[in-house]
């Protein structure tokens, strides 16, 4: 009998792994498999932009950073593009502005955050709290000595989402790998996030 419930638990225990594991597994490899078939919003002489936008000034922070990214994005995303092609996009670009800076100090501050398939959004990490950044929102394209005041005077405006408020799934900070946000998520794993999405009406 005794052997019978450890075979079980065993069984079990492998099951509930799998199961959050191939969440993580297959949300992450998705995004890098899908993104190009996804009308990725392309940037036009991006290279010309980070040249651009060369700075040695270090007062700048990850707030700023992204605010220039996505001045830059949100001038070549079509009506056609969602808050997924946008947020992507200015993740990425953010990535590659901050590292061509010199700034790999403010890469992991930023991180892409899911609502199954209601939103998706991007979270700044501001003295030690995960803030909500709407990449949706219409941002101009800035220069240096205008980012800082924007970034004030934008930052309560820039927090409230379109749609959605908790995340599903959240990357890793600076990276594409997903994870679940809280240990009732993980658990839930690959099935339960799958019921979730197809469950949960959009907003």
């Amino acid at each position: 009998m005794k052997s019978k419930v450890k075979k079980a638990a065993r069984i079990l225990t492998i099951g509930v792994t799998l199961n959050s594991l191939g969440l993580i597994i297959l949300r992450t490899g998705l995004g890098y498999l899908v993104r190009p078939l996804d009308d990725p919003i392309i940037i036009k002489s991006e290279e010309d932009y980070i040249k651009k936008y060369d700075s040695t000034d270090f007062s700048l922070n990850a707030r700023d950073y992204l605010n220039l990214s996505s001045g830059v994005v949100l001038k070549y995303a079509t009506d056609k593009q969602v808050c997924r092609q946008k947020a992507r996009a200015t993740f990425d670009f953010y990535r590659k502005l901050t590292k061509a800076n010199g700034r790999e100090d403010l890469e992991s501050k930023v991180r892409v955050a899911l609502s199954c398939n209601v939103h998706t959004w991007l979270e700044i990490k501001e003295k030690g709290t995960w803030t909500p950044y709407e990449s949706t929102q219409r941002t101009p394209e800035l220069s240096f000595d205008r980012v800082k005041e924007y970034s004030k005077k934008t930052k309560d405006e820039k927090s409230k989402l379109n749609a959605g408020n908790k995340a599903n799934l959240i990357s890793i900070g600076g990276t594409n790998i997903f994870y679940p946000p809280t240990t009732k998520s993980f658990f839930e794993g690959l099935s339960g996030y799958l019921y979730n999405c197809l469950t949960q009406k959009p907003i």
